[in-house]
């Protein structure tokens, strides 16, 4: 997870083809519903490129998929 200013959690999602904005919104917002913490979901387009290889090698899955069915 990256940390950036303004949140306590910084998850790093990997989204498929039809992930949406308002997807990641309802990630976030769960998450701080759920953690009542301030959350911050980046997915790795979003992180500056020149430190993007090394969270992608650093990261851990947490979850690997989530089924909609």
């Amino acid at each position: 997870m990256a940390n950036t200013e303004g949140s306590d959690l910084d998850p790093l999602i990997d989204p498929t083809p039809d992930t949406t904005l308002l997807d990641i919104g309802a990630i976030r917002h769960e998450l701080l519903q759920l953690l009542g913490v301030p959350v911050d979901v980046l997915t790795p387009k979003a992180l500056p490129e020149k430190f993007r290889a090394t969270v992608l090698a650093e990261a851990t899955p947490v979850c690997v998929a989530i089924s909609n069915g």
